[in-house]
């Protein structure tokens, strides 16, 4: 399986060189574990994430902060691991399909409430119509909704399958308590986020755990 290419990218004139050989070594092992491409690797200045994976037509990139390179090599070990997992499990994919459909479904939904107040209207039953209108707001939630349950669940099994990459969770729970002691993180989360908060994925990685033992 070949290396990881490494490119540079530039970001407000400042040019970033990458030559890490850890990082680039364990991205290899790892891929090797998950049986995946390895990805191409890139370090950007303007993105929030330590890590993250990006879907292109000339292939999957996994795109990093400077500052992720730098990392404790057990930290590093369990992002670069979460990240393998979701191109293991196509969470990517799945996430675009989803987009798609939800695109579909607003759509049908504002018509199918619009036709019906039309028809309340023209019928003398106008009382009726905050009735399709609050069908189609709870299904105009629902439509968000779901998308972001399946996303945070996919934030569970990749650490369950990051765990399993590194054998065991250590890896995994030492980069969730990084990014938590490092302010990344709330312990409660609204419910339009996409990840769960790092207490809750701590626990369920030790319930998996302690449920094998």
């Amino acid at each position: 399986m070949p290396r990881p290419r490494l490119h540079e990218r530039t970001c407000f004139t400042a040019p970033i060189a990458i030559s890490d050989a850890r990082v680039t070594d364990e991205l290899h092992r790892l891929a090797a574990a998950a049986g995946v491409a390895v990805p191409t690797l890139e370090v950007q200045t303007d993105t929030k994430r330590l890590a993250r994976v990006r879907h292109r037509r000339d292939g999957v990139r996994l795109l990093v902060r400077p500052e992720t390179l730098l990392l404790p090599p057990q930290v590093l070990s369990g992002i670069l691991a979460h990240e393998l997992a979701h191109i293991a499990r196509n969470h990517a994919s799945i996430r675009s399909r989803m987009a798609i459909a939800s695109v579909g479904a607003i759509w049908a939904i504002v018509l199918a409430a619009t036709i019906a107040i039309v028809v309340l209207l023209r019928t003398g039953l106008s009382w009726l119509w905050p009735a399709p209108a609050a069908a189609a707001l709870c299904l105009l939630v629902l439509t968000r909704a779901i998308p972001l349950a399946v996303m945070r669940r996919q934030e569970y099994e990749a650490d369950r399958v990051a765990a399993t990459l590194v054998g065991g969770p250590d890896s995994v729970i030492a980069f969730l308590d990084w990014v938590s002691s490092h302010g990344g993180d709330k312990r409660s989360k609204p419910w339009y986020a996409t990840h769960p908060s790092n207490a809750a994925r701590r626990r369920a990685l030790l319930g998996a755990q302690s449920s094998r033992l």
